[in-house]
C-alpha cells in the first residue's frame, strides 16, 4: 500500500526549464543546459520530464550526489518571461518505457526556502502554465470514470 508523505500537495504544471550541472561556488558549467519540463510542482520540489538523463560523461541524478563539487541547479529556458536558478537535489529518477519516446523523469527537491524570491518565482510561473493533476492516483481515477 502506497503512503503519500508529501508536505505539501503538488499542481500540474507544463513548465519548459533546463537543468545546469555546476561546480559549487563557481560560475561556469559543468554540463547543460538540458531541456526539461516540469509536470507537477511544490513548495518543496518539483517532478520533471526529460528526453536523457546523461550529459556527456555527466548523469544528472548520480554526479550531484556523489561529488560534493557538483550542485543541479533548475533555471530558466532562454525564452522565459523571467529568469530564475533553484539549486536542486535529486531524490529518484525513472524511464518512461511505456511511452514511445521512453522519456525520463525525475523528482527534485529545491535547496532554498519555499519563501525565497528565487522559488517564488518559479512557482509563479509554473501556476501560470497550471495544467491537470499529474499524479498517478489522479490520472487512473479520471480513467475509471470515462
Amino acid at each position: 500500500m502506497f503512503i503519500d508523505k508529501r508536505r505539501e500537495e503538488r499542481f500540474g504544471a507544463e513548465l519548459a526549464v533546463t537543468l545546469v550541472l555546476r561546480r559549487r561556488g563557481e560560475d561556469g558549467i559543468v554540463c547543460g543546459p538540458l531541456a526539461a519540463d516540469i509536470v507537477d510542482i511544490a513548495k518543496y520540489g518539483a517532478r520533471l520530464l526529460m528526453e536523457r538523463i546523461r550529459v556527456d560523461a555527466f548523469h544528472l541524478f548520480y554526479t550531484p550526489r556523489d561529488q560534493d563539487n557538483c550542485a543541479l541547479f533548475l533555471e530558466g529556458t532562454p525564452a522565459s518571461a523571467a529568469s530564475f536558478s533553484v539549486p536542486v537535489w535529486p531524490i529518484w529518477f525513472d524511464r518512461l518505457l511505456l511511452e514511445d519516446e521512453k522519456p525520463f523523469q525525475m523528482g527534485v527537491e529545491f535547496l532554498l526556502h519555499p519563501h525565497d524570491d528565487q522559488v517564488e518565482k518559479l512557482l509563479v510561473l509554473a501556476r501560470k502554465q497550471q495544467g491537470e493533476p499529474r499524479s498517478l492516483l489522479e490520472r487512473l481515477r479520471l480513467s475509471r470514470r470515462s
